[in-house]
């Protein structure tokens, strides 16, 4: 199994807004709107990949790393997407190894996100 590394996620943008852009057609404001819907979910799937990875359900946690995976792809975030990948592939390999780094990586990407996108809406 390749893993991935902190190392390997850092070295990717935290967003890269002109591919999403690019993706919302030039609109400034559909982008935005892009990202408060992926940002509001985003905690909610964090919760679930915890829950996954603490009670060792492989099944869901493809599902949920998938869904965390794509969306996060969609609004350009690639390192996110990256680390949601290593989670994905973990979780469908069967491999007896800790995914505690894995994890580790995922939410730090996740941090990583939040600290280094722009706010559109209010916290909480």
């Amino acid at each position: 199994m390749t893993t991935l590394t902190a190392e390997t996620s850092r070295s990717t943008q935290v967003l890269n807004m002109q591919q999403l852009l690019d993706r919302c057609m030039g609109n400034l404001e559909l982008a935005e709107r892009c990202l408060v819907r992926f940002e509001q979910k985003l905690q909610a799937d964090v919760d679930s990949v915890q829950q996954c990875v603490d009670s060792d359900d492989r099944a869901e946690l493809v599902q949920v790393a998938h869904r965390v995976k794509g969306s996060a792809a969609t609004v350009a975030a690639e390192g996110l997407a990256e680390t949601a990948a290593a989670l994905e592939a973990y979780a469908r390999s069967g491999d007896a190894a800790d995914p505690s780094g894995l994890m580790s990586d995922f939410l730090g990407e996740v941090q990583r996100f939040f600290d280094g996108v722009p706010r559109f809406t209010q916290p909480g």
